[in-house]
């Protein structure tokens, strides 16, 4: 797929993490010892851009979206936009005090996928981590963990 705006740059993300994120999940599971961290079902239920989200499901998810405003830089007839965006795992609040700990490596499972998609996508490039989000805990109709990255990226 052609990324042609930052909506395709969205789509293209989504579908990347939908495709590649359980991969390095269980490459880390193979890594660490004492438990394994789930993977996420590979389907548009459990993978979302932010803005189609009505309300939290009930399950794990991978959310991405925009977090701040898109900055363009116009040299002639060439637009080239910077896009500041997070990629999250929220999951449901454990019982057995492992959530900080799979918080991390969901971060991390993040984190490596994405630093692989520069070199994988042509249209994209200057992918830059800006932040490591380890653990957030949300009050809505459940206990969840937010965890992700946030990045910076250009398409031109």
């Amino acid at each position: 797929m052609a990324i042609k705006d930052i909506e395709d740059l969205l789509v293209n993300v989504k579908g990347y993490l939908k495709t590649n994120l359980n991969t390095y999940i269980t490459s880390i599971n193979a890594e660490k010892s004492g438990f394994d961290v789930d993977t996420i079902t590979a389907d548009d239920k459990h993978y979302w851009v932010a803005g189609e989200m009505v309300d939290l499901p009930n399950r794990d998810f991978v959310a991405v979206g925009i977090v701040e405003n898109v900055e363009a830089e116009v040299n002639g007839n060439d637009i080239k936009y910077i896009v500041i965006l997070d990629a999250r795992v929220v999951f449901a609040f454990g019982e057995k005090g492992e959530d900080y700990y799979k918080a991390l490596r969901y971060a991390r499972a993040l984190e490596e996928t994405m630093l692989e998609y520069e070199s994988d996508t042509d249209e994209v490039s200057d992918l830059q981590i800006i932040n490591v989000i380890p653990m957030l805990i949300q009050a809505d109709k459940r206990k969840l963990i937010s965890c992700g990255i946030t990045i910076s990226i250009a398409i031109a």
